[in-house]
């Protein structure tokens, strides 16, 4: 076996282990396995985006903008990154620096899903309900289906979100 199909082989299972702490939660123990991937492999893209993903989880904002940044520089058809650049926005209260992040993540890729629902919570916020409405469209047809949260159904205003839903649905 040579030595590059070993390191290869390290690789995966280093992202595979990164990729189920991520899944559970073990945020520390992720943020460790994506580093570590991205020494070995520095400008591995979906590498170098999932220990953003996992900054922003801990509540590292500057040092996930620093790494969404990183990939958009060197790899900017990865849609993924400016969605996720969206999501820093979103979070800040930028609803036009969000909305232009999703958008160019759709221009890159217009079958991802999650841009498209990103989308949608953008236009929710600012107003734009019709748009909203056809972007979360968009984002179930192409798959999307966001993780059912039993306590969302209290916050406020979901119900009614979901009433407008509904009644532009029929």
């Amino acid at each position: 076996m040579s030595e590059e199909h070993g390191e290869n082989r390290e690789y995966q299972q280093i992202f595979e282990e990164a990729q189920k702490a991520l899944a559970e939660k073990d945020l520390v123990l992720a943020r460790t396995l994506f580093t570590r991937c991205t020494e070995m492999k520095p400008d591995d893209a979906e590498a170098l985006n999932k220990l953003g993903v996992v900054y922003a989880h801990l509540g590292s904002y500057d040092e996930a903008h620093l790494v969404f940044s990183r990939v958009i520089a060197t790899a900017p058809g990865f849609a993924p990154a400016y969605s996720n650049m969206g999501n820093l926005h979103f979070q800040r209260g930028e609803w036009g620096r969000a909305e232009e992040y999703y958008r160019k993540a759709i221009e890159l890729d217009p079958e991802y899903a999650v841009a498209y629902n990103n989308l949608a919570a953008v236009c929710k916020k600012t107003g734009k309900i019709d748009q909203s409405v056809r972007y979360i469209k968009k984002a179930y047809q192409l798959g999307y289906r966001p993780p059912f949260d039993p306590q969302a159904l209290e916050r406020p205003g979901c119900l009614a979100w979901l009433t407008a839903i509904v009644r532009k649905v029929k």
